[in-house]
């Protein structure tokens, strides 16, 4: 059976999830909230974030590595490693 990466189930229910979380729709990297408003590939548009970028061995489908960012924060994150706990808003 093929690997389906990023258009699988297994990545959709991980997006889902990480939606849920109380800081699935906070940036991971600059701490703003995350619109659902703004269309896909757009910089301020949600994105999952791996913590451990991919192309550094990180896993795909590692819900405890997987944030959401904005997705201008995630792109310019490149492949530098994430130091950072998910931010959340105090209330």
């Amino acid at each position: 059976m093929a690997k389906r990466g990023r258009s699988g189930r297994a990545y959709r229910v991980l997006r889902a999830h990480v939606q849920a979380q109380p800081y699935g729709w906070t940036c991971c990297r600059c701490g703003q909230p995350i619109s659902p408003d703004y269309p896909p590939r757009h910089p301020r548009s949600w994105s999952l974030d791996h913590l451990d970028p991919l192309s550094r061995g990180g896993s795909l489908l590692d819900p405890e590595r997987a944030r959401g960012a904005h997705y201008g924060c995630n792109s310019s994150h490149g492949r530098s490693l994430q130091t950072a706990e998910p931010q959340s808003r105090a209330w």
